[in-house]
């Protein structure tokens, strides 16, 4: 099978609600599980490896090193972006709710880990103290 058959599938998913993710111990998760079918159960067990090595691709093409440091207009453009994404996201709502419901998507995943890069302290503070400058 090739990295197109691997997308193919990838698809087929999509389109019927599904996601696909790969955890780090590199098994196949695919939710919601009970939309799964026998015959897409054993698409996707006859084809593990190329969807393992084509989603470890993917993940590797939408990973960009991170600065070692942002600045708040960075910080707040992600952040933006991830909320937008993660309350339009069934599965990345469940994630949010902890571990035992699952992981981000894909595409949630990469920008939640953006959101966690490192902000200069003098770049950017949460100030909940009120206070404001005239």
């Amino acid at each position: 099978m090739n990295t197109a058959s691997a997308q193919a599938i990838i698809d087929t998913l999509n389109g019927a609600g599904m996601q696909i993710c790969l955890t780090e111990d590199m098994c196949l998760i695919v939710s919601p599980a009970r939309k799964i079918t026998h015959a897409l159960r054993d698409l996707i067990r006859d084809n593990k490896d190329s969807l393992v090595d084509f989603l470890l691709i993917d993940a590797a093409n939408h990973t960009a090193l991170a600065p070692d440091e942002i600045t708040k207009e960075e910080w707040l453009l992600l952040d933006a972006a991830y909320q937008e994404h993660h309350f339009k996201c069934p599965q990345c709502i469940a994630a949010g709710l902890g571990r035992k419901y699952g992981l981000r998507c894909g595409l949630g995943a990469a920008l939640w880990r953006s959101c966690q890069d490192p902000i200069s302290d003098e770049k950017f503070k949460r100030s909940t103290r009120g206070s404001s400058q005239l």
